[in-house]
């Protein structure tokens, strides 16, 4: 098939540190900004402009915002990945902003003795390991869904979870239901699991249309 022969094409065109970042890109939310690709370290240079531009070209990345410029990954990359995530459909601004937080912290969290999980299937592992079943974690329909969250290893052998704060002001509403959700893997392992809400002021910038 044609289509398959093109897409075929452009997968040969990526160089494996590429698709380590679209991996990670894809794990921790689907949009980054041009610094907050840098500190990824896409390339191991100054050309991250030149990398995001070419993975754009290629059809991996998007351009949704153009101050400051906000790339996303595309069904392209989830179809690299041989993943389906909702990381690559649209999203409201509220969303695209946590989105961009959650980047930064995990950018900051990179730098502390922690251990990020970022495949779904192994944070679900992660507390199934500890005991927990896998009814007594957040469910979306009628399975366990923690793409949403940040699980990482703490050094202390707790399992750390963190939940990025939509910025408006129902922030109470939304603990309340991070709390909820989590409530009933709590119970099942007690004083092994550490909740992090993630809150800073997201400058805004200026959707392309």
């Amino acid at each position: 098939m044609a289509g398959m022969g093109y897409f075929r094409d452009r997968i040969a065109l990526l160089d494996k540190g590429s698709q380590e970042f679209l991996t990670v890109l894809v794990a921790i939310g689907g949009y980054c900004t041009v610094s907050q690709a840098e500190a990824l370290k896409i390339v191991k240079s100054t050309r991250a402009r030149a990398r995001l531009r070419a993975l754009e070209r290629l059809g991996f990345l998007r351009r949704v915002a153009a101050y400051p410029v906000v790339y996303q990954v595309t069904k392209s990359t989830t179809r690299l990945l041989q993943r389906d995530s909702s990381n690559r459909r649209r999203h409201r601004l509220a969303t695209v902003q946590a989105r961009l937080l959650g980047v930064d912290f995990y950018l900051e969290a990179c730098g502390w003795p922690a251990e990020f999980v970022l495949d779904h299937e192994r944070k679900i592992a992660t507390f199934t390991d500890a005991g927990c079943p896998l009814n007594a974690l957040p469910q979306r329909g009628g399975k366990p869904y923690l793409s949403e969250q940040f699980v990482l290893w703490l050094p202390d052998g707790r399992i750390g979870v963190a939940m990025v704060d939509q910025p408006h002001p129902r922030a109470f509403s939304q603990l309340r239901q991070f709390v909820r959700e989590f409530q009933p893997a709590l119970r099942q392992i007690r004083g092994e699991l550490a909740t992090t809400i993630v809150n800073a002021f997201i400058v805004p910038y200026s959707p392309i249309h």
